[in-house]
């Protein structure tokens, strides 16, 4: 519907008759009252569509940064994913670490022991004491 025609054509029919001589004919005056509140309420329409359309652009605005914004939480949520995987795969690297930190400190030690055994010969287990 095009209101705008619409609104136009009641204006200049309301210019028509307000030059018309003799208003005093109460059908006239009625449909030139008429006439005045159709154009009152075709700009009314007018304005509410425009209200209208706006709002529907606001709204797809809206839908499309959702969308957006969906999907990099999404692809936030997959990083955070990886990451956590990454995290467990260090925590196991950090476990195996002190295990091998553990056990080159037990060689070491056994390591100090035999140096002390070779120095000391006495102390070799099955060898009598020369007492």
């Amino acid at each position: 519907m095009d209101f705008q025609s619409a609104e136009r054509e009641t204006q200049r029919i309301l210019e028509y008759y307000s030059g018309v001589t003799g208003m005093n004919d109460i059908i006239l005056s009625n449909y030139i009252e008429n006439t005045r509140i159709i154009s009152n309420l075709l700009t009314r329409i007018m304005e509410d569509e425009k209200k209208k359309q706006a709002f529907i652009r606001e709204i797809r605005l809206k839908e499309e940064k959702i969308t957006a914004l969906t999907l990099t939480a999404g692809s936030l949520k997959k990083k955070a994913d990886v990451q956590q995987e990454q995290l467990a795969d260090m925590e196991k690297v950090v476990e195996k670490l002190k295990f091998l930190e553990n056990e080159k400190n037990r060689l070491q030690k056994q390591i100090e022991q035999l140096k002390q055994i070779d120095l000391n010969p006495d102390k070799i287990i099955g060898k009598p004491d020369p007492a």
